[in-house]
């Protein structure tokens, strides 16, 4: 009999529910035998090309290795509070590898195919409520970043600056302390770069072709591989963990627009 879907609060839930950074930190810091099969895969950037500002965000794909089923989430600063987005996706089971790195990171997707965007009824960017433009993806191997840990990352970045600054302290800096957060804990990550990653904190002119690839990626979202090539890497202490999370915070402080 194949593993029935996981029902773990504040992670694998039936609805869409938004949580302060730091409630969900706690719930899970609480609870932490609840989680402890709970790990992070693919962790990637994102601009929304339909707000005025270029909102950036984190998507998360979270597996629970012990039922196979992934979900995801998303981790942001908004002006009112830094929160995480959960249940949005119903999960997946068995989240397997059906593109090539090639394929889905270096090729220029906004020249794909668009047959099955079009049949979706999602051609129109002016018809959906996000276009997520992915901007840069980094994959992680399995037991290598417990959700505990990341969400650990999150209320460190938080308290760092927890006050929204539309100049500074934005969205923008909150998702590139929290993409690079994860460096801390894994040093030899690397970045899988899509053709529109030098958008990253810009504000600039939206193409017809950033739009066609956005719209593609909405459709990648479905199938997009998790899978990390070569060893598992040696986990570092918690010592070294939270020295380099400290470390890569305050340079990330240093990056403005």
């Amino acid at each position: 009999m194949p593993p029935s879907e996981p029902n773990i609060p504040h992670l694998f839930i039936d609805s869409s529910t938004e949580e302060n950074v730091l409630t969900w930190e706690a719930a899970i810091n609480e609870n932490p035998a609840v989680y402890q099969n709970c790990f992070v895969r693919r962790i990637t950037h994102v601009k929304d090309l339909n707000n005025r500002v270029l909102h950036e965000y984190l998507q998360v794909i979270v597996e629970d290795k012990s039922s196979k089923f992934c979900t995801r989430l998303i981790a942001e600063r908004l002006q009112q509070r830094d929160q995480v987005t959960i249940g949005r996706w119903k999960p997946f089971d068995h989240y397997q590898e059906k593109w090539s790195p090639e394929d889905c990171y270096y090729h220029p997707l906004e020249l794909a195919a668009t047959s099955e965007i079009s049949s979706s009824g999602s051609s129109s960017s002016k018809s959906l409520e996000v276009l997520p433009l992915p901007l840069l993806t980094r994959s992680l191997p399995k037991d290598d970043l417990s959700v505990q840990r990341f969400a650990n990352i999150l209320g460190k970045a938080h308290w760092e600056h927890p006050d929204y600054n539309f100049i500074v302290y934005n969205c923008y800096w909150f998702s590139e302390c929290v993409y690079e957060g994860v460096r801390a804990f894994q040093p030899t990550l690397k970045d899988h770069v899509w053709k529109y990653s030098w958008l990253k904190r810009k504000l600039w002119f939206i193409s017809g072709a950033m739009k066609r690839a956005a719209e593609r990626f909405l459709e990648l979202q479905k199938h997009v591989p998790i899978g990390a090539p070569g060893n598992e890497p040696k986990v570092p202490s918690d010592e070294y963990y939270i020295k380099s999370l400290d470390e890569v915070i305050r340079l990330a402080q240093e990056v403005r627009l």
